[in-house]
């Protein structure tokens, strides 16, 4: 976990860069016709097509459909997992293997219509898609994070536990739905709720190991 922090730190600071050498690069040479505006998430894509030379604009398109297509198995593998382990198979116990593999194969198909409606509907949306995606993100990371944080500092049981979640996301909501403050804020929001909160409800439904709670612990 330590490495892969460092790691992503490194990553979206090289992001960042190719950000700002790209408006630099831009402010020197900008596109040919004057009266060519250029979408801000579309400026990356533009200077491999136009500006790259060739050989390596073919390696680069070809890094990027190989990135999109790994990523699409994977998302499409885990959510067809993920809904045939944990919603078919409960409701289907005796299903045999051959009946499962019939079924894994149509909730794949199914979430490939459902994430391609998802990426039509993102073209009606008024910010970029990564803005947005990471938006709906920072909702769940900061709550996560708080109830990891509660396992680890406290000895809370489930029900505070529970309450400082739903004060959580209550809080995420609001300040979403509720004021102006910007996104990258929502994490921190979520996490320091979800511990104050369970820290403060723990005092009063009692701690992990009583008789009325089931020891809260991370998953493992």
């Amino acid at each position: 976990m330590i490495a892969s922090g460092v790691i992503v730190l490194a990553q979206f600071a090289l992001f960042l860069f190719i950000g700002v050498a790209l408006f630099v690069f831009y402010q020197d040479f900008p596109p040919p016709n004057p009266e060519t505006s250029i979408a801000k998430d579309r400026e990356f894509a533009y200077f491999i097509v136009n500006y790259l030379p060739t050989g390596v604009l073919g390696v680069v398109v070809a890094a990027v459909f190989s990135a999109a297509m790994g990523t699409l198995s994977g998302s499409l593998n885990a959510s067809a997992s993920t809904s045939l382990n944990d919603l078919y198979r409960p409701l289907v116990p005796k299903a045999d293997e051959r009946h499962l593999m019939w079924v894994s194969k149509l909730l794949t198909a199914v979430w490939g219509v459902a994430q391609m409606a998802m990426a039509f509907g993102a073209t009606q949306l008024k910010e970029n898609v990564v803005v947005n995606a990471l938006a709906i993100s920072s909702f769940t990371t900061g709550i996560v994070l708080g109830l990891f944080l509660l396992g680890i500092f406290t000895k809370v049981g489930q029900t505070a536990a529970m309450t400082g979640l739903v004060a959580g996301l209550a809080a995420v909501s609001y300040a979403k739905f509720g004021t102006s403050l910007a996104w990258p804020w929502f994490a921190l929001v979520g996490s320091s709720t979800v511990f104050t909160v369970g820290s403060i409800a723990g005092q009063f439904v009692g701690t992990a190991g009583t008789k009325d709670q089931t020891e809260f612990e991370p998953s493992r």
